[in-house]
This record gives C-alpha cells, structure tokens and sequence, in this order.
C-alpha cells in the first residue's frame, strides 16, 4: 500500500514531458563536437545513465518538498484535498526523509559531474524549495518553475561537457533552455486556470487570479510565442545550417497549434489540466524530434 501512495506522491506521470524535453537537450548537446568528441561511448553511456538517475531524485526532490510546503493550501483546495498529505496517507516525516535523501543523491551525482554542474544544482533545489512559497506574494511564480527548467538545461549540458562552457555552447544552449523555460511557463499558467476561483479565494498571486482567464490565455499564449522565437534563433546563432531550419518545422507547427488550443479553453468545456499536458507533451516530442533530425545531418 505505502508503495502505490509513494507513487501517487511523486505523480511520475507529469514526469513524462520533463524526460522528454531534457532527452531532447542531450541528443542537442551531441551535436556539438566540442561535447561529441571529448566524450568515448562508455563515458557518454555512464553519464546519461547517471543523469536520468539524478533526473529522478531532483523531480521526486522537487514535487515532495512542494507539496510539504502546500500541504496546509492542498487540504483546503477541492481540487488537491485528496493528495497524500492532507490524507495523512504517508507521514509528515517520511516525507521529509525522501527530499532529505533525494537531494543528497542529486546533488551527489551534479558533483560527480563536475563542479560548476554541482552549484546549479545547488541553485535548482533552492528555487524548487522557493517555488511553492512565491505564489503567495508574486505572480511570477510561472516564471520561476520555468527558470528552474532553463537550469536543468545548462545542468544537462554542463553534465556531459568538459565541466566548462565555451561561447559556442553557452548562446545555444541559453536559447533552447528559454524555449524550453518559456512552454513550461505558459504551460504552468494554463494549468493554473482551474485553481482560479480558489486562488481568488485565499489571495493566491497566479495569473488567472490577478489578471482573469482571458488575459491568462494571451499571457501564456505569448509565452509560447517567445518560445518559438528564442527556438528559431538558434538558426542564426548555429550560422544557418540548412537542417537547423528544416528540423524547426515541426515545433513550429506544434507550438502554433498549442496556441490555438489556448484560444478554445476561452469557449470550450477542455479541462486546463488536459490541455496542460497535451500541450507540453506535443511540443516537447517534436523538439525531441527535432533534435534527432539535427544529430543526425551532424554524423
């Protein structure tokens, strides 16, 4: 029993878009020969076998200590009164016994990595444990759950780089990690629609509270416009290679369709939290798609 209220605990299911997206960042990441070269098969094997380990002690670290945090918040919500804490399902202390352990796992295998791997991690678990707390006071709490994602980008590089950046790594890599940062902002805007009427209630900062649906909607549909800008640079950035423009095709239609599916949960009977999901799994397969494409026309 305790087995099946852990894995409703850590909910591995909205786990699925995070795999996805940071995949799609190692297979990017390749495509560099700087990292490409410095790396033999085993040492690449053993990396990415440990950073999906790592991955996984940061996403249990990151929503348990969320939901530690919520806890009193999610026993007065409908919506959330059912999750494992306010059903006192597992104990106070168990919990913080699995984010204590989580976090030294992450944080161990970040600096086993390297050094500097290691401080933004640091920083990662920092703005994870903060991240619950800002939508009591700013409703730029979106922001800062994408912020955390944009680090696990540089994470994800720095892991499988030399322990450095060089100035042909950092552009590119800060671009596709604001792509990246700016769908789960406008994603985590959407999803918060269905707590609207209950952040009103108890003076919550998301968006849809202070600002209304509608405007949500527009917000987190510019989100997404970012997102597709910053990811259309790096055509610039990577000097116009020809397979960089072709393999944006399909992100680009996915994002523009997303948008679109924004506009209907004006009208529509769509649950946000559908639309949540499918638009951050869509999106983040055809990145992944994307990326391959690019690997490969690099081989």
């Amino acid at each position: 029993m305790t087995k099946s209220y852990i894995s409703k605990l850590v909910n591995m299911k909205y786990s699925l878009f995070s795999i996805i997206f940071l995949s799609a960042t190692t297979v990017f990441s390749l495509s560099f020969s700087e990292i490409l070269l410095s790396l033999s098969f085993k040492k690449a094997f053993v990396i990415i076998s440990l950073g999906f380990i790592a991955f996984i002690f940061a996403r249990t670290f990151g929503i348990v200590i969320n939901q530690i945090i919520d806890r009193e918040i999610d026993k007065r919500n409908p919506r959330t009164s059912s999750r494992v804490l306010p059903m006192h399902q597992l104990s106070l202390r168990f919990c913080i016994s699995l984010v204590l352990i989580s976090s030294v796992v992450f944080l161990t295998l970040s600096f086993f990595f390297n050094t500097l791997c290691g401080i933004f991690s640091i920083l990662a678990c920092c703005l994870m444990a903060l991240y619950p707390r800002t939508k009591c006071f700013t409703f730029l709490c979106h922001g800062v759950l994408g912020f955390i994602y944009y680090l696990a980008i540089l994470i994800n590089f720095l892991a499988l780089s030399p322990g450095y950046f060089s100035w042909n790594i950092i552009i590119p890599a800060s671009l596709w990690g604001m792509s990246v940062a700016m769908i789960i902002t406008g994603n985590d805007i959407i999803y918060a629609i269905q707590d609207i009427n209950f952040d009103k209630q108890f003076g919550l900062y998301s968006i849809p509270a202070c600002f209304g649906k509608k405007s949500a909607i527009y917000i987190a549909s510019a989100c997404l416009i970012i997102s597709l800008f910053s990811y259309l640079s790096l055509v610039f950035v990577l000097s116009f290679q020809p397979w960089v423009g072709i393999s944006a095709i399909l992100p680009t239609f996915v994002i523009m369709r997303t948008i679109k599916q924004y506009q209907v949960l004006m009208t529509s009977h769509i649950t946000s939290e559908r639309c949540f999901f499918k638009g951050n799994i869509y999106i983040a397969l055809s990145f992944l798609f994307s990326m391959i494409t690019l690997l490969i026309s690099k081989l």
